[in-house]
């Protein structure tokens, strides 16, 4: 067998087991279940006639039935294939997401010793995290410096299978709106990472947060209508103060 066709296998392989398991992910914790669907149809569009055949056909009936939308649709889509592909480069880190959240999700759960809410400090940002369950949290949060205005939240997943005392693993993601202003261009865009990382608490109320992941950042100049696109991995670092 060629490496070719090898690779083809390979991916559609994985693309239908991604699929598979992001729709029964729908009622386990919201990240993992969208996250393998949205890799699963990524694959599957690659490799799958039969996807793309379908896909096809969902599309004219729409084109047919609703014009406007589906040129809007189309817009969309092109956008999306783009993130996606820049979103690809990032597979390993993905692919160690995904692996790490279904193990972890086979270990037992013990008491998360964390309040309820607490507020979060990371240079120059704030934010106030307010844990769902003992496992999910978001955290709404803003920072500013000059000229640079940021605000969005994160979604948070804790992992009991491999955390420690007082050590615990996170995946999650983060969503921001922008707005900028300086003397060479100002604008609007937004920003959307995934990211993994740790959290130490030092105390029974203070906690260091250490996270690290891939990202996609699109600016648009407000001026002369041009934006700009790019990919990038991120490290962030703060402090975290819970309520007890």
């Amino acid at each position: 067998m060629n490496s070719g066709k090898a690779r083809k296998i390979i991916i559609l392989t994985l693309g239908w087991v991604f699929l598979i398991v992001g729709i029964l992910g729908l009622v386990l914790p919201f990240i993992q279940g969208i996250l393998c669907m949205v890799i699963g149809f990524y694959l599957l569009s690659k490799e799958s006639a039969y996807i793309n055949k379908l896909l096809h056909k969902v599309s004219l009936k729409i084109k047919q039935l609703f014009p406007g939308f589906h040129a809007k649709a189309t817009a969309v889509k092109e956008k999306a294939q783009r993130f996606a592909d820049n979103l690809f480069k990032f597979r390993s880190f993905l692919f160690a997401v995904l692996i790490i959240s279904f193990t972890a999700a086979a270990h037992s759960a013990q008491e998360f010793e964390h309040g309820n809410m607490g507020i979060t400090f990371g240079y120059p940002s704030v934010g106030f995290r307010y844990f769902q369950s003992d496992t999910m949290a978001i955290e709404p949060r803003v920072q500013s410096d000059q000229g640079l205005m940021v605000a969005g939240f994160r979604g948070y997943r804790y992992f009991y299978g491999y955390s420690a005392d007082n050590v615990f693993l996170i995946s999650g993601f983060d969503m921001e709106y922008i707005q900028y202003d300086s003397p060479d261009s100002t604008g609007t865009g937004y920003m959307g990472a995934f990211f993994m990382g740790i959290e130490y608490f030092f105390s029974d109320k203070f906690a260091l947060q250490l996270d690290t992941g891939p990202g996609y950042l699109r600016l648009q100049d407000k001026d002369v209508n041009v934006f700009d696109e790019t990919m990038f991995f991120s490290v962030n670092a703060g402090l975290n103060w819970y309520f007890r």
